[in-house]
């Protein structure tokens, strides 16, 4: 939300700082956001998810009201950086979190519906922006909104997959029987069992003597056929790691079988540099670090640009907000039958030619017809190509990275992506010298994008990794660099 202030912000005033504050903000914001998804993602995936996205909601409200009331330049600068920092441990560690909820087949329609509430959110910024033309009251209004959230703090459980990666069993326990009792769903009295502590390596591709866990899941019908539950059993095992889900209710129907050579054991010691020493997890990581530079890139490029469109300035800005909401709608359609590798690599295609047509179409004919509005449906028709990439690819990441890095991993490529953002309104700036510059570029580096995401593994009806080894084995099977990288 703290974008809309920079938008909308035009009546800040802060004397011989007015020319320098828009960039200098917009830049400490961007940083802001920078460092929170390093350090949010990495503490989420040590202390838990629920209490970053908590204590993240509380520190946006205060500092958000704060800057609302500052007046000394500085301060201000200082106060946007926390801003954006903390915005970012609510809103990464909140995909992160509702993702990890669903199984294979529901986990599009799950970050689709993710992607439609942000796109109401931003659309809804632009008529509290037209009613609130002041900055500082539209800052306090979007501040004080984060503490509705908080009371959600004593009915919100941790993450289950997380705690199981943790080797937090027990907790993991309790959830899953809360889960079944609230949904009178009858349910074995214990579904976590282990019977041997592991302290092996999480990252031993090797097969061992030593004991490792298997996992089996099972969802149960309740009695009445109106809800499931997923039993989890951890076993004994030697060499593999089993993670089946199973369904034997009429209203859900799971079968996912993923064996790895790690056991699903605590991993206190895990961190992203693991995943980097894999060379075809390597691959993927910066490839989709990349994608994630360009999908942020041309996001906010195309946002930014916006308001050099003919018309209304907020009524431009709110229909491509609203081209957020029908592109998570295709998104959700398209990833319950389309392979993700595709729909990623076809939507930076889209989004690149329609950037490259809407630099090069002149604004009249030689005959002086108005090309206005085949501009404005080009922009729209390449922000709605982006913006479902941009979807696809909150998804996609965290479908693939393993559970012990997927947060730190998120929060690495969300890096590259905030990049991307300090970037855009510099290339934007561009536009001042050739008007069909920065969306050439655009469109040049959406192109390349989408050759790049075409070595991405294949996600589709798959279980999410839970180790380093599990993720190494799924880009193996199915990444079109296997045949180089996975030795």
């Amino acid at each position: 939300m703290a974008q809309a202030i920079l938008l909308f912000g035009e009546n800040i005033r802060f004397s011989m700082w007015d020319d320098l504050f828009g960039e200098t903000v917009q830049s400490v914001f961007y940083g802001g956001v920078l460092a929170g998804a390093i350090i949010s993602g990495q503490l989420s995936d040590i202390v838990g998810r629920k209490i970053i996205i908590h204590a993240s909601l509380v520190c946006e409200a205060v500092f958000g009201l704060a800057l609302s009331l500052c007046w000394n330049y500085y301060l201000v600068v200082v106060l946007m950086f926390f801003v954006g920092f903390f915005q970012q441990g609510i809103h990464l560690t909140v995909f992160v979190r509702y993702m990890e909820m669903f199984t294979p087949e529901n986990r599009s329609i799950a970050g689709g519906i993710g992607n439609i509430m942000w796109g109401i959110g931003v659309a809804l910024i632009t008529p509290i922006a037209y009613l609130l033309p002041n900055w500082r009251h539209l800052q306090m209004t979007i501040s004080l909104v984060c503490l509705i959230g908080i009371p959600f703090y004593w009915f919100f459980h941790e993450s289950v997959r997380w705690l199981i990666s943790r080797g937090r069993i027990d907790e993991a326990e309790k959830i899953l029987q809360n889960i079944a009792k609230f949904n009178n769903i009858s349910a074995p009295e214990r579904l976590l069992t282990s019977s041997n502590s592991v302290k092996d390596d999480p990252l031993q591709s090797e097969k061992t003597d030593e004991p490792c866990l298997t996992l089996e899941t099972r969802v149960f019908a309740g009695d009445d056929h109106h809800g499931s539950l997923g039993e989890t059993y951890v076993s004994s095992g030697r060499s593999d790691v089993n993670f089946r889900e199973t369904t034997t209710s009429p209203f859900a129907k799971v079968h996912d079988t993923v064996n790895g050579h790690s056991e699903l054991a605590p991993t206190s010691h895990t961190n992203l540099l693991h995943l980097l020493r894999r060379p075809i997890l390597l691959c993927n990581y910066v490839f989709m670090c990349y994608c994630w530079f360009v999908n942020s890139l041309v996001y906010y490029g195309l946002f930014l640009n916006s308001v050099n469109l003919a018309g209304n300035k907020y009524l431009n800005i709110f229909l491509l907000c609203m081209v957020e909401i029908p592109s998570s709608i295709f998104i959700i359609i398209a990833l319950k039958w389309l392979p993700r590798r595709w729909c990623q690599s076809i939507s930076f295609l889209i989004a690149g030619i329609f950037c490259i047509m809407t630099g090069s179409i002149p604004d009249k004919t030689d005959n002086g017809t108005d090309l206005g509005p085949l501009i404005v449906t080009a922009a729209t028709l390449g922000k709605f190509s982006i913006s479902f990439s941009f979807c696809l690819v909150f998804v996609y990441t965290s479908e693939w990275l393993p559970t012990v890095v997927r947060n730190v991993g998120m929060g690495g490529t969300s890096l590259f992506a905030r990049a991307g953002a300090m970037v855009a309104p510099f290339l934007v700036y561009l536009g001042g010298v050739d008007i069909s510059l920065p969306l050439i570029i655009f469109g040049i580096v959406s192109l390349i994008a989408s050759g790049l995401a075409l070595f991405f593994p294949e996600t589709l009806n798959r279980t999410m990794p839970t180790t380093i080894t599990d993720a190494e084995k799924l880009a193996r099977e199915s990444s079109l660099c296997k045949s180089r990288l996975a030795t």
